[in-house]
């Protein structure tokens, strides 16, 4: 765990020193450093917590989908399966109720795998000491942002970016 926080640090700051702990437990990175001349403000947090979160979430994910879909043989692609399309001698108004059913089932499927992908993007930022970055500045994402959404990508005030 050392290896991977040194180089996170020296990564984001330049320092290499252990950082300063804060009254709350979490540690702050390093006062002003004059090379760069400005204060760097980043927190070490632990990512074991959000981790958890994150492969609990992929594992509800992948089982609803699992539920409304199949692997289509592409890596994270999932498509929907109708639930029983085969009704046999069916009137126009069963097989219409099926048919929205299909399509709910569509729209469901697009909407999870997109966050089973932001999940997986995640846990990938955490592999490469990336995670809790904001992916447009650089700067620490917000704790309760992470808490609130532990796949964010981006602080609060590049949300929408």
């Amino acid at each position: 765990m050392k290896g991977k926080m040194q180089s996170f640090r020296e990564a984001f700051c330049g320092e290499s020193r252990p950082p300063r702990e804060k009254n709350s437990g979490s540690r702050l990175c390093h006062a002003p450093f004059a090379s760069r001349g400005r204060v760097c403000y980043h927190v070490f947090m632990s990512t074991e917590k959000y981790k958890e979160k994150l492969l609990a979430e992929k594992k509800r994910l992948e089982s609803g989908l699992s539920n409304i879909g199949r692997k289509t043989g592409v890596p994270e692609d999932w498509e929907a399966v109708p639930e029983n399309m085969n009704i046999p001698r069916a009137d126009v108004n069963e097989t219409a109720d099926e048919m929205e059913g299909y399509e709910t089932r569509i729209a469901t499927t697009a909407v999870l795998e997109d966050r089973l992908a932001e999940i997986n993007a995640a846990l990938a930022r955490m592999e490469k000491n990336t995670y809790g970055m904001c992916a447009v500045c650089g700067n620490p994402i917000e704790e309760d942002r992470l808490a609130a959404n532990p796949a964010a990508a981006t602080c609060k005030t590049h949300m929408g970016a």
